[in-house]
């Protein structure tokens, strides 16, 4: 666990506290400069501590968050998700949740899963700041049409799917260079938000970033050898 906090990407998280610290310190100095009567110091006193009581309050629900990641991250490894095979006209890697079939689709949905092929073939999946809505306009249908098609054709809901896309891309990256800083190769495969993008790895592959990342160094090792 000591390792996962010497990640690059998330020292940072911690610095709020020093910070905190500093502002307590200096919010204590004005009280007892306020002790002196002067009504100006009192003026100052009231909206500063008002600014670190707003500050100190947002700091602890954003590191409430943190600590809930990490806890998740780091929590015993299961069974990774099994990835769908793909078999589809299009080319798709082997380790990408797959898209149907043509000759498995049922005749109404042949079109979408079409397009939904070459969506993953071109890894528009990767775009970050793209709504569930605008894809299915791209792909010419609606929402409703594509939730219909995954819940009846894939078996899982989209954005479940597409977050799968993105970890798999996650993993080629950092197989192919262990070395990567994380919070880059969160942002390549598609997550705009680094918790976000921790907390899903661990739910879908098993382990933390940083182990994965310490199993990849290991297997580039062996094989140069």
């Amino acid at each position: 666990m000591y390792a996962y906090y010497q990640e690059e990407d998330l020292n940072r998280q911690l610095r709020w506290i020093s910070h905190t610290f500093y502002t307590s310190l200096a919010v204590g100095c004005l009280v007892f400069l306020s002790l002196s009567g002067v009504r100006l110091l009192d003026s100052v006193f009231i909206v500063i501590y008002t600014a670190f009581y707003i500050y100190l309050t947002v700091s602890f629900i954003n590191y409430g968050q943190y600590v809930l990641t990490v806890m998740r991250a780091v929590e015993p490894a299961g069974e990774p998700e099994a990835a769908v095979e793909a078999v589809g006209a299009v080319a798709v890697p082997a380790d990408e949740p797959a898209v149907k079939s043509l000759a498995d689709t049922p005749v109404k949905w042949v079109s979408l899963s079409a397009s939904l092929q070459e969506w993953v073939a071109e890894q528009r999946y990767l775009r970050s700041d793209v709504a569930v809505k605008d894809v299915a306009a791209e792909l010419g249908t609606t929402i409703r049409k594509l939730n219909e098609y995954f819940s009846e054709v894939v078996g899982e809901d989209f954005v479940r799917w597409r977050i799968r896309l993105r970890l798999n891309h996650a993993c080629r990256l950092l197989d192919s260079d262990p070395t990567r800083p994380i919070l880059e190769v969160a942002h390549d495969a598609g997550f705009g938000d680094r918790s976000y993008f921790y907390r899903k790895f661990a739910e879908v592959e098993g382990m933390s970033v940083s182990e994965y990342k310490r199993k990849a160094m290991m297997r580039l090792a062996s094989h140069v050898k």
